[in-house]
């Protein structure tokens, strides 16, 4: 089965998912296949103070979402940064050797690591009035 076939069977089988929870069952299933073990489904809506994140799913351990935001690594999230400024998917190792991390940058990319995440797949989705979606998940290729 070709590569487009396939994408369309994923999107086809997506969209019977009933629920918001059977649509994460389903994602975090199809990327496991693939390396990849945690991932989230976000947008970044406008308001009058600045882009609110809404996530529609996410499957990050529990301790990593403590430690994330325990360390306000959302200040210094280079993908976010990056997707915001793409239009086609991109791996964070393309990310990484195309730019200068911050201290900050390097921080979240070390911690990661730590975690097992040497590297992940992001998918910028954007939209009209300033809308801003990403998709991201986390593996080691």
């Amino acid at each position: 089965m070709g590569e487009f076939a396939k994408a369309g069977e994923f999107a086809k089988a997506l969209g019977a998912c009933p629920t918001i929870a059977a649509v994460k069952a389903y994602f975090k299933q199809a990327i496991a296949a693939h390396g990849y073990t945690a991932s989230a489904c976000g947008a970044f809506l406008p308001t009058d103070h600045g882009p609110e994140t809404h996530f529609f799913f996410q499957d990050w351990p529990e301790d990593w979402i403590a430690l994330y935001t325990r360390r306000n690594f959302v200040a210094a999230e280079y993908v976010v940064a990056e997707a915001r400024r793409r239009i086609a998917p991109f791996t964070w190792l393309e990310a990484k050797a195309e730019r200068t991390l911050s201290r900050g940058e390097q921080d979240i990319w070390d911690t990661a690591a730590d975690w097992g995440w040497t590297d992940g797949l992001s998918v910028p989705i954007h939209g009209p009035g300033g809308y801003f979606g990403l998709v991201t998940m986390a593996g080691k290729k």
